[in-house]
């Protein structure tokens, strides 16, 4: 699966493809696809809120990385009015300077934030603005309301879509410039790669969730977050087949279905099911739903039964709101079954900040003296285990010599890089 914001982006603005499966699967089980709603502009304010307020320093080094100052920012702002119009009717499907405009808005808001600056004639008075089109810029909107417009549609512009405007441009004989289109997607893709780096939908998540159950409070609200959770269900489904994944043997799941090893408890944090491998799914999955009449949880076969039923899925960047007996029951049965264990392995887990049970069940199980072997994937030749233990251990709450915890490093072979030996092979063998 997508990590972190890349999976954030994905599901917060799914294509047509995830979000009419969803549409459809919400209406099978709601009875009324009119209920169905996605979360807009307004709800993308909190979104954008929460991005920059938790991930300033992502901000920081984001622009400091690029080596991103002021000048670029004027060569964009002489860039908009080159770039070319086009009938209203046509504005729905095709950029203009317009979307444009804004999406250099988005852009510096993001750059102002990183640096301090708040108020648009600090900004403005920065750049040495003195053409009417640069110092209005941020005239008519304010920096906290930059976010209020569609920008899903501009950060997904779609290749189609990029080949009309370089038409455009290229038979434009007033501008005569192929260029713009090149600079309209550095700008649409530094956007994006700020997404992907920042986005973090945890306060949305937070926001509505209660609203599932408040039979008093919106309704809009309550199918909002009814619809997202759907939306998340049918997105892993049409992305991820677990069973070919098997097939294949690409993946850790296959490793221990290959081996035909039956003395392993499995927990896992990720949704889909994995075909005649017993998981204990912490965090919900493709085929549990909550009833919301009950507080139980249930299969997806008796659905049907219960109409007024969601998805059971924790989304991975949120807190995890235990409504249900049900939803605590498997973290209870991990840490019982985890105890038991001569070791235990853990892969592809960071124990990010919204974790906080997991944390605590590792927390107490190096305490007990178990050992933990932790598998790191390493991103650059020059991995350190030691640094990677250092964090680990901070964020388990650890001092330096408590717990029999283990780090290795593997590739993308899922090999151990000092052993070569398969990271199970070397489990079995310490």
């Amino acid at each position: 699966m997508p990590t972190g914001s890349d999976f954030a982006m994905e599901i917060l603005f799914p294509e047509d493809n995830v979000k009419d499966s969803a549409r459809k699967m919400f209406s099978k089980v709601f009875g009324n696809e009119n209920m169905f709603k996605a979360f807009d502009g307004s709800d993308y304010k909190t979104v954008i809120k929460s991005t920059v307020e938790k991930r300033k320093n992502v901000l920081e080094n984001f622009f400091t990385e690029k080596n991103i100052d002021i000048s670029l920012f004027n060569d964009y702002y002489s860039k908009i009015e080159e770039f070319p119009t086009f009938d209203k009717n046509k504005a729905k499907t095709e950029p203009c300077r317009e979307n444009f405009r804004k999406l250099v808005r988005l852009y510096a808001a993001f750059f102002m934030i990183s640096k301090g600056i708040k108020e648009r004639d600090s900004f403005n008075e920065a750049i040495g603005a003195e053409s009417n089109s640069i110092k209005n810029l941020f005239d008519d909107v304010a920096i906290e309301e930059l976010h209020s417009f569609n920008y899903s549609r501009l950060i997904s512009l779609n290749k189609e879509i990029v080949s009309l405007v370089q038409k455009k441009l290229d038979s434009n004989e007033k501008s005569g410039n192929s260029s713009l289109m090149e600079v309209y997607e550095e700008v649409r893709s530094s956007v994006y790669d700020i997404f992907t780096k920042t986005l973090d939908y945890q306060l949305l998540m937070n926001e509505y969730y209660d609203y599932l159950f408040d039979k008093n409070g919106s309704s809009s609200k309550c199918n909002k977050i009814a619809s997202f959770l759907f939306v998340i269900q049918q997105y892993i489904k049409e992305h991820f087949d677990e069973k070919k994944a098997l097939e294949k043997g690409k993946t850790y799941y296959a490793d221990i279905f290959d081996k035909n090893l039956n003395d392993f408890f499995i927990a896992s944090t990720n949704y889909s099911k994995i075909p005649e491998l017993e998981i204990e799914y912490l965090n919900g999955s493709t085929d549990k739903y909550l009833n919301l009449d009950g507080f139980d949880v249930v299969s997806e076969d008796y659905v049907p039964e219960n109409k007024n039923c969601v998805p059971f899925i924790f989304p991975q960047t949120t807190l995890k709101p235990f409504v249900s007996v049900d939803a605590v029951l498997p973290f209870a049965k991990t840490f019982e079954e985890f105890n038991k264990c001569s070791k235990i392995a853990v892969i592809g887990f960071n124990f990010n900040d919204d974790d906080s049970l997991i944390k605590s069940i590792f927390h107490k199980l190096l305490i007990y003296g178990k050992k933990v072997i932790y598998f790191s994937y390493k991103y650059e030749e020059d991995g350190n285990i030691h640094k990677v233990e250092n964090k680990l251990k901070e964020k388990l709450c650890l001092s330096n010599n408590t717990g029999d915890l283990i780090v290795r490093l593997i590739d993308d072979d899922r090999k151990d890089t000092e052993t070569g030996k398969n990271w199970l092979d070397y489990l079995q063998a310490i």
